[in-house]
């Protein structure tokens, strides 16, 4: 089995931060991590910027996701996502969400001790 990590980053819509915060966190990471394949879930909060100007994105998702086929992961969650399975907030901005899964391609660096 390949191992993987589902980038998503996104939006809460405005006025509706903390109801976002609570669905995405006691909603729908459970759902997620529900799925075959999705091992885990961490959510993480913009902290600081390296350039000024790229403030796009205030919170970021990693799911750490390991399969034989990553094609039969995105297809579980399409349908999951199209059959109504997902319990769906109207705090999230989805139209402006963005999502991507990776695959490692070097060794991880670590420093030195």
């Amino acid at each position: 089995m390949s191992r993987y990590r589902l980038v998503v980053m996104a939006s809460p819509v405005r006025g509706r931060e903390q109801e976002c915060e609570r669905w995405y966190q006691e909603v729908h990471l459970p759902e997620m991590v529900a799925l075959p394949g999705i091992l885990s879930a961490q959510r993480y909060q913009r902290a600081a910027n390296l350039r000024e100007g790229s403030e796009t994105y205030p919170y970021l998702t990693i799911y750490e996701v390991e399969a034989d086929d990553i094609q039969s992961v995105v297809q579980r969650i399409t349908e999951t996502a199209e059959a109504g399975g997902f319990d769906m907030s109207g705090a999230i901005d989805r139209e402006g969400t963005y999502a991507v899964f990776y695959q490692a391609c070097g060794p991880e660096v670590t420093a030195a001790e």
